[in-house]
């Protein structure tokens, strides 16, 4: 039996709706994603290196849709393995220059899903690390470690969704007291300490 015959099974179990595939199929997505936006873990952090960066401009930009797919949030950008100790700071595109009026440097921003980066030196390469996005398209592969490893998370999240959808809100604020100490759960397993 397939993980998503398991999380499926699951959640008919608690709602007993086992026509409402298509739409426990929704649930299971959701609540995955809901499961991965719920904190920052260091396990969906994926580090790609952008070669064959123009050094003519002061300002070096990324398309992020093309070398981070499943692009979430960034979590650093660096210049790769050559200077060590340079990391570029996150700044807010109105907020780039000092309290003197000069253009801040080694810094990033985002705009849509195009990284530009101002960095003191030019370099032609940078490490970005980045939280990246669960697979769910196909759920007849699933391969998530938290649907592994937190399965129960999953399907009272979904078998919520279904519940509230069926109208049987007396049994769903009871699974969701459930998916709150499995949730408890997920979270202390996975306390990562502050700071990159």
């Amino acid at each position: 039996m397939s993980l998503y015959t398991e999380i499926q099974a699951d959640v008919f179990y608690w709602t007993n709706r086992k026509t409402m595939i298509l739409e426990t199929d929704m649930a299971i997505r959701q609540a995955i994603r809901k499961a991965h936006r719920a904190a920052s873990f260091y396990r969906d952090l994926q580090t790609v290196t952008v070669p064959n960066l123009s050094t003519v401009s002061a300002v070096q930009t990324v398309d992020l849709s093309t070398y981070c797919p499943l692009y979430r949030q960034l979590y650093t950008v660096k210049p790769t393995a050559a200077n060590h100790g340079v990391q570029y700071d996150d700044s807010d595109i109105r907020d780039l220059l000092d309290m003197d009026g000069f253009v801040k440097d080694n810094v990033y921003w985002v705009v849509g899903t195009t990284l530009s980066i101002r960095p003191r030196t030019l370099t032609d390469s940078v490490d970005i690390t980045y939280y990246k996005r669960p697979i769910v398209d196909d759920l007849s592969t699933l391969d998530d470690w938290i649907a592994i490893e937190h399965k129960d998370l999953i399907v009272l999240w979904a078998a919520a969704t279904i519940l509230a959808v069926s109208g049987e809100q007396e049994v769903k604020t009871r699974v969701e007291g459930l998916a709150k100490l499995a949730y408890e759960d997920l979270i202390g397993e996975s306390i990562e300490s502050i700071g990159r």
